[in-house]
């Protein structure tokens, strides 16, 4: 395959090639000028002894213009498989203080309709799990990554989180509190082993990064460490659980009451000073807008037990990002809206709010 790819570029190619070598050709005039400098002596009378010119040092053949178009094609796919080195972060504490832990909320398992007419429904039962009742802090954030929290704000939610900074942060977050992490890539927990984590370019708008890689990250729910919640766990925790009275925002009708977004604010702001829906849960309408799991795809319409999403298949990597944010319109925080985003977009919109397994899944 590789070979007929490059057979059918050499044409355009020959021709890019020897339009970018042109202006390194000598230039055709000069020989010319310099044999009408150098004029023969006029008078001889005794030709002197010939001098051997010494043979010149072979040279290299100059590679062809289908080895340069070869090479050409081929160096970037080599230089890609080169292996990544792996990262270092900055250590983990020896101990995290229990102001740095997120408070969590038990939510008791139970039978729901996942999303609407609009988008499809589902029936799922969830196993009880623990969701943290705010959004993950700047200070949080700060001690969970090693980085100095002096001059931190304590209370505003860490944005510019992207999915796969999300796992990292779970994973170490989890070992900081002695559990068993969640997240692994090429069969280890170790996120330093990972490679470079993509990110977002704010001047270009676009994303850096193995993303494709990253996306590979298996997730153990049966560990009892912290991750992030699926799509479903994240829709039932919003609705109130057990306890929902089904309002269109979490915790309320009336959206000013329980969510930060575009008609009340111009910034994020601090967590939790809005009112909580039924769970005790803060900021799930609005805000910051929050990674899960879940694949981006279709409801699969059919009951199940603890479903995780679409599998991998093709370029299916988007993930599902849930609850609106502070510039969002009052729609985008509906309990039901959906969204999706690449993994490693991590803006100044999105965060993260942790969640554990209770039990084995």
């Amino acid at each position: 395959m590789r070979n007929t790819v490059i057979s059918a570029l050499l044409p355009c190619a020959a021709l890019y090639i020897a339009i970018l070598t042109g202006c390194n050709r000598a230039n055709p005039a000069q020989p010319q000028q310099a044999a009408a400098e150098a004029t023969p002596a006029e008078t001889i009378t005794e030709p002197a002894p010939a001098e051997l010119e010494p043979e010149p040092a072979p040279t290299e053949a100059e590679p062809t213009q289908e080895e340069l178009v070869a090479e050409a094609i081929l160096e970037p796919a080599e230089t890609a498989q080169e292996e990544e080195e792996a990262v270092e972060y900055p250590p983990l504490p020896d101990t995290l203080d229990d102001s740095y832990k997120p408070a969590m909320v038990r939510v008791e398992g139970g039978t729901f309709t996942l999303g609407d007419d609009y988008y499809g429904t589902q029936q799922v039962t969830l196993s009880s799990f623990k969701i943290a009742a705010t959004e993950l802090t700047r200070l949080q954030y700060a001690a969970i990554m090693g980085q100095e929290p002096e001059g931190v704000k304590p209370e505003l939610p860490r944005s510019r989180i992207s999915w796969c900074e999300a796992a990292v942060i779970c994973n170490r977050l989890s070992e900081a509190c002695g559990y068993t992490p969640c997240y692994s890539l090429g069969g280890s927990t170790d996120c330093g082993t990972w490679g470079k984590l993509p990110y977002f370019d704010e001047g270009t708008e676009s994303v850096v990064g193995d993303v494709a890689k990253w996306s590979a990250i298996q997730c153990d729910f049966s560990a009892d460490g912290y991750r992030m919640p699926t799509e479903a766990e994240w829709e039932f925790a919003a609705l109130g659980g057990n306890a929902s009275h089904g309002t269109t925002y979490s915790g309320s009708n009336t959206i000013d009451q329980v969510a930060w977004y575009c008609d009340n604010t111009i910034d994020v702001q601090d967590v939790a000073r809005k009112n909580p829906n039924e769970l005790g849960l803060y900021d799930m309408s609005g805000n910051l807008w929050e990674w899960c799991w879940n694949r981006e795809g279709d409801y699969s319409g059919t009951a199940e037990t603890n479903p995780t999403g679409p599998e991998a298949s093709g370029n299916n990597y988007y993930r599902v990002i849930r609850g609106g944010g502070w510039q969002s319109m009052n729609m985008l925080c509906r309990v039901k809206q959906r969204n999706n985003a690449d993994p490693g977009e991590g803006t100044k919109f999105d965060g993260l709010r942790v969640c554990r397994s209770m039990g084995a899944r």
